[in-house]
Order: structure tokens, then sequence, then C-alpha cells
């Protein structure tokens, strides 16, 4: 049976934390993050420049954890969005590079609308 010392709980908690300043530093400066997180699907470490929309705790499977959800600018449109649970998320930083949630379209069948309100309602 593996335990997790004092010291490593503290690490975890304190490198969640550091990510969750970051995420909203983001949001509140309109700021990209250049987000390195764990792709269950694929089973890779895979890093992107993304948009952060908005982050909110939630119970999967019984367990309550904190989600993060993201935009991604360079996707396939298909997979646009992007919901990480915190322990997915490797590392996180801010960049300069700036982003206008005004602008954000989704193209569907040639024809480019702006993703739902409650997609993005949720930050302001």
């Amino acid at each position: 049976m593996r335990r997790l010392c004092a010291s490593g709980v503290y690490r975890r908690w304190s490198f969640m934390h550091s990510v969750h300043t970051i995420f909203v530093q983001a949001i509140q400066n309109c700021r990209k993050i250049k987000l390195t997180y764990f792709d269950n699907e694929i089973k890779l470490n895979l890093t992107k420049l993304s948009i952060p929309l908005h982050h909110r705790p939630l119970r999967v499977e019984g367990v309550e954890s904190d989600f993060y959800y993201f935009w991604m600018s360079k996707a396939d449109e298909c997979k646009r969005f992007l919901r990480l649970s915190a322990s997915q998320i490797l590392s996180m930083d801010l960049t300069d590079e700036a982003f206008d949630l005004g602008k954000l379209t989704i193209n569907e069948g040639g024809t480019e609308r702006r993703p739902s309100s409650c997609a993005l309602g949720c930050i302001k």
C-alpha cells in the first residue's frame, strides 16, 4: 500500500493552487495559456495553446473533482472544447498572446457561428 506523506499532499495542493491562479489570471487579463495535459483517449502528454473558459467542481462517479474548460483555437472543429480534470493538468503557463471571446467562432458546414452563450457566459 502506498502512503502519501504530508509534504506530498502539500506539494500537490500547492501545484493545483498555482495552476488555478494562472487560469484565473489568464481569464482576467484575456491571455492565452500554454497548457500541458494528459490526454486520456490517446494516453499521451500534449501541449497546446488554449483559451481558458471556466472552472467548476463536478461530481463524476461519486467523486467531486475540479474541472477546467478550454477553447482550443488550433483544434479540429469537432474538438474545440476541452474539459480537463485537475489531475490531468501537468502544467499551465500564461502567454503574452491576447484573445477576444467575441471573435470565437465554430464552422458548421461552411457557416460560422459563435459558441453558445452558456459556454462563454459563465466567465463574465
